[in-house]
């Protein structure tokens, strides 16, 4: 096949892929794309997972060539990462920091290792070491890290930390990544290893590292693709044209802004082999990425309705003043984030490597660092939501290495004018200046701090975990939050079938579940909403019960109840049981203040 020939294929299977996308979300409802979506997308993470994987191992043995690595890069790159495991797996604390997101993230991941199906499981029951979900809902999340901790599910089984233990490998990880492309972008070994240092060193990095958010996976799988792309670019093949288009198209699984990818990608490419755009291969990787990508395009287009918990606009520019004001300030006042980092990074800003490099990394920054200015909840200083900064933390890394190099090198160029200094002595100085510099401060205490934030839903959480080893196998727990006790091995339910669906309760529930049927009065039965508050009085008021635990805790009150058979019925005079007013009138904090995400 000639060239013409091999173009005008991929041009027209670009015209019919395209075409089939807009039928098939032209012509669909809502409800019906959710429902296939739930069966689409895992295939397609499965097959998009082992694309990205299976390229990559089979492309390292160029990218080792092209970065010139030897055994001397792996014992630093070792190095780094015994660091970033030491730092996320033993000095961070494991805990949950947005929820209760998080929780969803562990249950959906378990639908999809149980079933094979896209979903956040409503109601359903855990038999014989497997989930069997009968209601669902499509979560409006993308599916990627869910999707990696049904892997680790399908290895290693079902458990409540087994998502914090991806994220300490997402850390190592990181910085290996790191590692390579400060290497690859500024040509500098020390520029790479400085990178992976930041990182590591980065408080809030390390924090959500041991968390089960999906955002350290988000940026390592950004920064993995800039890499991706770099190595192609390099060395142009259809092999490095699918790993960088492949490894893209999986970063938007893991957040919607990851979109923001495309024109850091598309400055590489214009920049460092423009030709390219006119190979065949490139635009028919592409259209292998377009083609992995229309269930994410599907989801974007089914959620498009979503509200996000915002009252108002999610996206406006009246937004901008506020959150640039505490996002800006986040990276100079020394707090949270060290500012020893962002004079290294304005450094390599100013002096190190191409102006393509330097305009490539700072790109990458401004978009993610942006995005979130113009965002109803996008102020690091709005609840948990300061775990959107690190998406910015990597470009921060890779700059700030360069800087850590560029003033290595000066300080050996000084040292070399007396006497002859050993060059792994004047990283190893830089090295000790700035961790004597982090250490001396109060980021050791952040990143050894859980934190105020979310404390009456964390204690919530726990909870959970210690009624779901009490409670009998044979029973079912209904609750706001389902996800919490299926990871646990616990059949849940919604809460509101105890309202709205009595009969199903009382005829199937209480029937199937011999060990009894529990209502769970949790953190949303406290919180300062009315019709929240009002649920949980009136699932509690519609049947018979008993108090099996209660726990007090500031002004939350959490219990657990076991709803007795419909006989005699209830009396509307015993429904006062419940003193709940008390406890829920006036709640302490807001969700936003304490960190709790529906």
């Amino acid at each position: 096949m000639t060239r013409k020939q091999q173009g005008l294929l991929v041009a027209g299977s670009w015209i019919l892929v395209v075409s089939a996308l807009f039928v098939w979300l032209a012509n669909t409802s809502n409800a019906d794309l959710r429902n296939q979506l739930r069966s689409i997308q895992p295939p397609v993470l499965e097959l998009l997972f082992l694309l990205v994987f299976g390229a990559g191992v089979a492309r390292f043995r160029t990218l080792r060539r092209q970065l010139h690595l030897s055994w001397r890069d792996a014992l630093w790159a070792g190095l780094l990462a015994a660091l970033a495991f030491v730092m996320t797996s033993q000095v961070a604390p494991r805990t949950s920091r947005i929820f209760y997101d998080e929780q969803i993230y562990k249950s959906i991941g378990r639908s999809l290792s149980d079933e094979s199906l896209a979903q956040t499981c409503n109601e359903g029951e855990v038999e014989y070491g497997k989930l069997r979900c009968t209601r669902w809902e499509y979560n409006k999340q993308p599916y990627g890290y869910p999707f990696l901790i049904g892997i680790g599910y399908r290895i290693a089984g079902v458990g409540p930390d087994l998502a914090h233990h991806l994220n300490n490998v997402v850390m190592i990880a990181l910085v290996w990544v790191l590692y390579g492309l400060g290497r690859a972008l500024f040509a500098s070994p020390a520029a790479g290893f400085f990178a992976g240092l930041v990182a590591v060193w980065i408080p809030h990095q390390v924090l959500w590292s041991n968390t089960a958010a999906a955002e350290p996976a988000a940026a390592m799988f950004a920064v993995l693709s800039v890499l991706a792309t770099w190595s192609y670019l390099r060395s142009p093949s259809a092999l490095g044209a699918v790993w960088a288009v492949t490894s893209a198209v999986w970063a938007l699984q893991f957040r919607q802004e990851c979109l923001l990818l495309a024109p850091v990608l598309a400055v590489m490419v214009v920049g460092l082999r423009v030709r390219e755009l006119q190979a065949v291969r490139l635009w028919g990787a592409l259209l292998v990425g377009f083609v992995l990508s229309t269930p994410f395009v599907a989801h974007l287009f089914a959620i498009r309705g979503e509200t996000w918990g915002a009252s108002g606009p999610r996206m406006s520019l009246s937004y901008l003043a506020d959150n640039l004001a505490v996002n800006g300030a986040f990276y100079l006042v020394n707090d949270r984030f060290p500012v020893a980092f962002t004079l290294l990074a304005i450094v390599g800003l100013l002096f190190c490597g191409r102006f393509l490099v330097r305009a490539v990394v700072l790109l990458h920054f401004l978009l993610f660092f942006g995005i979130y200015l113009v965002f109803y909840a996008g102020s690091y200083d709005y609840g948990a939501d300061v775990r959107f900064s690190v998406m910015t933390y990597p470009p921060v890394a890779l700059l700030a290495g360069a800087g850590a190099h560029w003033l290595a090198a000066g300080i050996r160029r000084r040292l070399a004018s007396r006497r002859s200094v050993p060059r792994g002595r004047w990283i190893a100085l830089v090295v000790v200046a700035l961790g004597i510099s982090w250490a001396g401060s109060s980021f050791l205490p952040l990143t050894r701090s859980t934190g105020e934030e979310a404390w009456a839903a964390r204690y919530d959480v726990e909870l959970a975990e210690e009624w779901s080893e009490s409670l009998p196998v044979d029973s079912i727990v209904l609750t706001h939050n389902p996800s919490m006790f299926l990871v646990r091995g616990m059949n849940a339910g919604q809460i509101f079938v105890a309202t709205t669906e009595i009969p199903y309760v009382d005829e199937v529930l209480r029937t199937r579940y011999r060990g009894g049927v529990y209502l769970h009065w949790s953190f949303w039965c406290n919180v300062a909403d009315p019709a929240q508050v009002s649920l949980c009085e009136q699932a509690l008021g519609a049947h018979d019960f008993e108090l099996v635990d209660e726990r007090l805790r500031r002004n939350y009150r959490y219990a657990l109840y076991r709803l007795a058979d419909r006989s005699p019925p209830l009396l509307d005079s015993a429904v006062s049981e419940p003193a709940v007013s008390e406890f829920s009138g006036d709640a302490a904090e807001s969700q936003e203040s304490s960190g709790v995400s529906e």
